[in-house]
């Protein structure tokens, strides 16, 4: 057995915190992430120079965009994710973990999303698609990242839909920073915007709704209030 079988394991968990993940990231991303780790880490080579990379990558996959030239342009989005993977995998198998490369990741994947969706409301074919994409991202963005991921830990279950596809390794969803744009991304290089891209969008908003459902469902703030005192006397 080489020692890429042997470390692919760990280099997998790294790269994804666990199993979970949704299913075209985990076709598509993490097998040639883990890949770009185990090589980088075998060359010596510092997280941040892939976060470098994935920051050139970012600017170019803008750029090509900006210019309808949208196969390339989701190529680069392609690459930019399997270094955005990288570098924090590589950071934790490497112990180079630093607030700098914290930092330069959180940048450069923010600039990226929030350039991409800017870009894509400007080639919208009416003001009332322009709407309803900058509503839906912002409220995905705001009700996901301050309202439901806080929750999640403290859910008594998953809801049917999601632990299903949780038990058979997958997540269901589109993502906002990882999925959700590179799909907007595929319906121009499809040739389907702008009359379809009502069609991500939509499957986003229902991912939000069933993901309130879940919060709402089976949130139970025992759960945090039993949390406390144990984080109390670990300290």
């Amino acid at each position: 057995m080489t020692s890429f079988a042997i470390e692919k394991e760990k280099l997998l968990k790294l790269s994804t915190g666990g199993r979970v993940t949704y299913p075209e990231i985990k076709l598509l991303v993490h097998p040639i992430s883990i890949r770009v780790v185990y090589v980088s880490a075998k060359l010596g080579i510092h997280p941040n120079i892939l976060s470098g990379l994935c920051g050139l990558f970012s600017i170019l996959s803008l750029v090509f965009f900006h210019y309808e030239n949208y196969g390339v342009a989701l190529f680069l989005c392609w690459l930019r994710t399997v270094f955005d993977y990288a570098d924090g995998a590589l950071a934790r198998y490497s112990s180079k973990i630093s607030k700098f490369g914290a930092y330069l990741d959180y940048t450069f994947d923010y600039l990226f999303y929030f350039t991409l969706i800017y870009l894509i409301l400007m080639k919208m074919p009416s003001i009332w698609m322009r709407l309803y994409l900058s509503v839906s991202y912002i409220v995905y963005f705001s009700l996901v990242n301050y309202f439901i991921v806080p929750r999640i830990k403290f859910l008594t279950r998953r809801a049917p839909v999601k632990n299903f596809f949780q038990d058979h390794g997958l997540q269901l969803g589109l993502s906002l920073q990882s999925v959700f744009e590179p799909w907007l991304l595929a319906v121009f290089a499809f040739g389907l915007a702008p009359i379809y891209l009502w069609v991500p969008l939509s499957l986003n908003n229902l991912d939000l709704i069933y993901r309130l459902y879940e919060t709402f469902r089976f949130y139970d703030p025992k759960l945090k209030a039993e949390l406390k005192p144990s984080a109390i006397s670990a300290s």
